[in-house]
């Protein structure tokens, strides 16, 4: 509040300014219309406005700005700030995993999306694919595609972009939540359930049946898929480096015949083996790679390797042959081997993962079992990776 004007001012004052309050993280919370009149030669006193709530600014510490603006001539008025020291209550936003596999034809692809939210607040996919009006394929024009997700389920589209090119699909994922305590009942000014944004980009036709696949397209990181077998990655492994990630840690085995003697070993880095770690930040391009020391009777026969990876606490993945992932019902019957070998050797290296990660926490595990047999070795405790 404060007087306005004043015998030497010769305009009158007739300004339809706006009062912006933004959060501690730049979110515009609230906009008031505020009009600031006096005549000429006249010191007009008032000129306050007080109808601010203090729910979301104590609920949410930080430095708030108080800005007044004059939107129409684009000018920036007056500016404000307040700190607020308290314990802060923010809503997370959801967690997804992102994978993609080819349609029925070439310029198909099917994409599934896992979703969680901390809050167990529902979650609503808004699927933007490029350059079309019916994206749905049902023949009416739209300009998205909106799908419930639940508090933590699974979204799939398949997505026809009719010709050979370069896409890039980006997923809206909204939680039904406020962002903080205190919003206004009925405002978006504190977004309309906080969200995050996927990006996927896949270059069709695809390079074979599973080409084109990344696992981790998750907000903050972009993700280009890329050849099949390659998991979002550039270029292919050498034996070299996937035997000096693997040797990080040790793991006993069980399996569904009893006590049994395998080993599997694992490990991530981010410098090709140089040095090994549990924890990474968004962002990192990593190599996740793990290898079997199978029973003495197991050794030289023909047998599949498995690999499953855990998002969360429910989104399970394993690994298939073209080094795609895809959901996991957690049957055994339904797992299928990310690869085969004929002569099962001890320390043989397996590619795990490569290629970036986004924030989360995710469980490996690996596993084998001899062609023909019923008897599946796998690591009872996983190895768990912390991106945050």
């Amino acid at each position: 509040s404060g007087g306005l004007g004043g015998f030497t001012n010769t305009t009158a004052i007739n300004l339809a300014a706006t009062l912006v309050i933004v959060d501690p993280d730049g979110y515009v919370w609230d906009k008031t219309p505020w009009q600031l009149t006096c005549s000429a030669r006249v010191a007009c006193g008032g000129a306050s406005i007080s109808s601010i709530t203090t729910d979301a600014l104590k609920s949410y510490p930080g430095t708030w700005k108080f800005l007044v603006v004059d939107e129409a001539a684009n000018t920036l008025l007056l500016t404000k700030t307040l700190t607020v020291t308290t314990t802060p209550v923010v809503n997370s936003a959801p967690i997804a995993s992102f994978t993609a596999a080819a349609g029925n034809t070439s310029t198909k692809v099917v994409f599934t999306i896992a979703a969680t939210d901390a809050e167990n607040q529902n979650i609503t996919a808004i699927w933007h694919p490029p350059g079309r009006f019916d994206r749905d394929g049902d023949r009416i024009f739209d300009i998205d595609i909106t799908e419930p997700v639940g508090t933590d389920g699974v979204a799939v589209q398949t997505i026809d972009f009719t010709v050979a090119g370069t896409y890039t699909l980006f997923v809206e994922l909204l939680d039904s939540g406020a962002r903080y305590n205190g919003s206004i009942p009925g405002s978006s000014s504190a977004g309309d359930g906080f969200s995050n944004l996927l990006r996927f980009t896949v270059n069709l036709p695809l390079n074979g049946v599973n080409g084109g696949v990344t696992m981790f397209a998750q907000h903050p990181v972009p993700t280009t898929g890329g050849s099949g077998g390659n998991t979002g990655g550039s270029g292919t492994t050498s034996t070299q480096t996937l035997q000096a990630v693997a040797g990080a840690q040790v793991f006993s085995s069980v399996s569904t015949g009893g006590t049994t003697t395998a080993v599997f070993n694992m490990g991530a880095s981010k410098d090709s083996g140089v040095t090994k770690s549990t924890n990474f930040k968004p962002g990192d391009s990593i190599i996740v790679a793990g290898s079997v020391v199978p029973q003495v009777a197991d050794l030289n026969k023909s047998a599949d390797i498995y690999v499953v990876v855990r998002i969360g606490d429910n989104n399970w993945f394993y690994r298939d042959s073209s080094g795609a992932f895809r959901p996991w019902n957690r049957f055994v019957v339904d797992l299928k081997p990310a690869m085969t070998t004929t002569s099962l050797q001890s320390g043989a290296a397996v590619e795990i993962y490569k290629g970036p990660v986004g924030t989360g926490t995710y469980y490996a595990f690996i596993g084998y079992k001899l062609t023909g047999s019923n008897v599946l070795h796998y690591t009872p405790v996983p190895m768990q990776l912390n991106v945050n």
